[in-house]
């Protein structure tokens, strides 16, 4: 089962799976921007996690950047294989308090899940497509996970 619709709009021989990585070149701005996304959210997370004194917490962001860090292999792989260097990433505005922090994180989760998922449907190479779905689904596993730690930061007040 294909979680795209392609083959109902007509297009099988732009199915997935048919195409080359070099077929995929279209995505080639969405493959920068996932890198430079995942750099600055590593980064986020480091500061974050220095902004909370609760090691449980700490934890949690702790196990969400060993993902980051995942996908940001990913999409550099994915860039060199393509031929192109890693882009030069911009540092982004930490917020000065941990809830404002969580707030911004969930935020930046809804719109990453979205945004992961349009990348897979437009892709044409399979593995693209499964690289971009599980990291959607960890995306929104890390939704879930911060979605905790702020109800705990509004229970335990």
């Amino acid at each position: 089962m294909y979680y795209n619709n392609k083959y109902l709009n007509g297009e099988a021989g732009k199915s997935i799976g048919c195409g080359t990585l070099q077929s995929d070149i279209h995505l080639l701005n969405d493959f920068q921007n996932v890198t430079k996304n995942e750099i600055q959210s590593y980064s986020f997370y480091q500061k974050l996690s220095e902004l909370t004194m609760n090691n449980k917490f700490k934890r949690i962001l702790l196990n969400i950047q060993k993902d980051e860090v995942k996908h940001i292999h990913w999409a550099n792989m994915i860039l060199v294989k393509l031929g192109e260097n890693k882009p030069n990433v911009p540092m982004e505005e930490i917020p000065k308090d941990f809830e404002t922090g969580i707030k911004k994180a969930i935020h930046d989760k809804l719109e990453t899940i979205l945004y992961y998922r349009a990348i897979a449907n437009r892709a044409t190479n399979l593995n693209i497509f499964i690289y971009f779905m599980h990291m959607a689904h960890e995306e929104h596993r890390h939704k879930s996970c911060l979605e905790y730690m702020l109800y705990e930061l509004k229970t335990n007040i």
